[in-house]
């Protein structure tokens, strides 16, 4: 039970000591002195702590005169005694005598935390609902903060099934038992609930959204067919527009998400945070004019973070390799959230500004607020010293944090890469099996292994094996398939090696992946297609020398 769920419990409680109820309210009816004795009787018994007894006349007194008062008092007698049955029976009693009573209500949230049975409190909970037929909806938005929070989902999800079974029609019935299935791994069921919802009233954007996030977790392809038909039914449901552009986002189809956010813009053109969505958009897809525009719009508009939106210029300019125009607009941030990211950009351009100093000057000035931001210092210094050709000095460092953190995957994997540079392959073996070792599923430490191996001509068989255990678990990944088609290559299988490196380059047109296709063209006696396929990647990427030691081996 959390600290404030056991205080709630225990203020509620404390009254026990203090003042009867009889003190401060007057009573349903005139307590006959048979009654006002036994009233009397539980009191006394609870001052001495003889909370058995003090229950048991107060439970009895409740029952007889139905006033919701005396169950009151007889729930806190039990609840502070830790007696929660006997709690459940009498908050039970009170809530059927005074259903709107928000101390009850209060009570009741808080036995969702204690250690009552699921078959008390259905009991308890479906008493109080049958006192207000028409009423149910209200009620189960009462009910629905407090069961969702509960420690046990599954718990949570079958106190739900329990209290809504009679209950199809009822909107926020059927909302509860959705986000409680969902919650307990029962997606069909919360499917079924939100349908359930949708059945009762079509243009619900509260069910469409909870639909929406459900299919977004567990059939991606699925949210976005019913955010789309359920616009073409109700198109001006902004919410939901709103919530399908993000879902677009998350399975990045940007293009189509930036037509979504354009739309929001027209129907709000005073809404800055959808402005500068469409703006990120832009820059996301590359439209460095667009983007450039949106950003001096809102800028020069006033209502936005100025802080903010410098960022957002400086890496518009950065993207363009506009360093020193880069360097300006991050300069301007002066606070907020960006101002430590803006802080990391300013170092590593001035560095690769052939300015290691000043760049590890500006990193070594900031302070971190959280381990995140201590890790991001950490391997941003690194990388400063990778880009400048410090690779031992990178090595170094992180041969010194792993001293402190020898788990850290992050840091193991890093270094790995940086001794393969080296020539420590004793190193790259060691850290990469440790990382498989820390984090079985970490796609890129087989393929980095697998690679290794393949790139030094040894254990060739092993290599493949960790290439194709990454490509299990990452299928479809054009840097793991080019690792396929090299260790194929180095193999021998140069049939396969095309099969997968041609795959890997219709994914990802990267220089190095063309490098290694074009070799196995080549060698494979296709020398005009290699050379066509080199001098397009080499006009995209002239300044990338894995591909151009390539082109130089063959071609010279």
């Amino acid at each position: 039970m959390g600290f404030w769920k056991k205080g709630l419990l225990a203020t509620l409680a404390l009254s026990v000591l203090t003042t009867p109820v009889w003190a401060s309210d007057e009573p349903n009816e005139v307590l006959t002195p048979k009654r006002m004795f036994e009233f009397f009787v539980g009191e006394i018994a609870a001052q001495r702590g003889q909370f058995d007894v003090a229950i048991g006349e107060m439970t009895d007194l409740a029952k007889d005169t139905k006033d919701p008062r005396i169950a009151q008092r007889a729930t806190e007698m039990a609840l502070y005694a830790k007696q929660y049955q006997a709690a459940v029976h009498n908050l039970d009693l009170w809530l059927t005598e005074e259903p709107n009573a928000p101390e009850a209500h209060q009570i009741l949230s808080a036995l969702l935390f204690s250690n009552v049975s699921v078959d008390e409190l259905t009991t308890v909970i479906k008493d109080w609902l049958s006192t207000n037929p028409k009423g149910v909806d209200e009620m189960f938005d009462r009910l629905t903060p407090p069961i969702v929070q509960m420690h046990d989902p599954k718990q949570a999800y079958q106190l739900t099934k329990n209290i809504t079974e009679n209950y199809d029609q009822s909107m926020a019935a059927q909302y509860l038992l959705a986000i409680t299935a969902f919650q307990a791994d029962q997606s069909d069921e919360a499917l079924s609930a939100v349908n359930n919802m949708l059945d009762i009233k079509g243009d619900s954007e509260k069910a469409a959204l909870l639909k929406g996030q459900i299919l977004g977790h567990t059939h991606p392809a699925d949210a976005l067919d019913f955010y789309q038909q359920f616009l073409d039914q109700y198109p001006d449901s902004q919410s939901i527009r709103l919530s399908y552009a993000r879902e677009l986002v998350n399975q990045k189809h940007f293009q189509k998400a930036r037509d979504q956010f354009t739309y929001l813009v027209k129907k709000n053109p005073h809404n800055v945070d959808i402005k500068l969505a469409v703006a990120l958009l832009n820059l996301q897809l590359k439209d460095y004019g667009a983007t450039m525009n949106q950003l001096n719009d809102l800028l020069s508009q006033g209502n936005s973070d100025a802080n903010v939106i410098h960022y957002y210029l400086g890496e518009t300019e950065e993207e363009q390799k506009h360093w020193q125009l880069a360097l300006d607009q991050y300069a301007q941030v002066k606070e907020g959230d960006q101002y430590f990211n803006s802080q990391i950009r300013l170092a590593l351009l001035t560095a690769k500004q052939k300015d290691l100093a000043s760049g590890l000057d500006i990193l070594h000035r900031l302070r971190a607020q959280d381990d995140q931001e201590v890790e991001q210092l950490f391997f941003s210094e690194e990388q400063m010293r990778r880009d400048a050709g410090d690779l031992k000095g990178a090595y170094n460092l992180l041969d010194h944090a792993l001293k402190q953190q020898p788990e850290n995957v992050n840091m193991l994997y890093e270094q790995a890469i940086l001794a393969d540079r080296l020539n420590h392959f004793d190193v790259v073996e060691d850290n990469l099996k440790r990382v498989i070792a820390l984090r079985p599923n970490y796609a890129q430490a087989y393929n980095a292994l697998g690679y290794s191996m393949t790139e030094r001509g040894v254990r060739l068989d092993e290599a493949k094996r960790l290439i194709e255990k990454a490509l299990t678990i990452t299928p479809n990944d054009p840097f793991i398939l080019d690792s396929l088609g090299w260790v194929d290559y180095r193999l021998g299988n140069n049939t396969d090696a095309l099969y997968a490196l041609k795959q890997a380059y219709t994914l990802q047109e990267d220089p190095e992946i063309a490098a290694h296709l074009g070799e196995v063209l080549w060698q494979s006696g296709n020398p005009e297609e290699a050379r066509k396929l080199w001098q397009k990647s080499l006009a995209d990427h002239p300044n990338n020398d894995a591909l151009k030691e390539t082109i130089h081996r063959f071609m010279q």
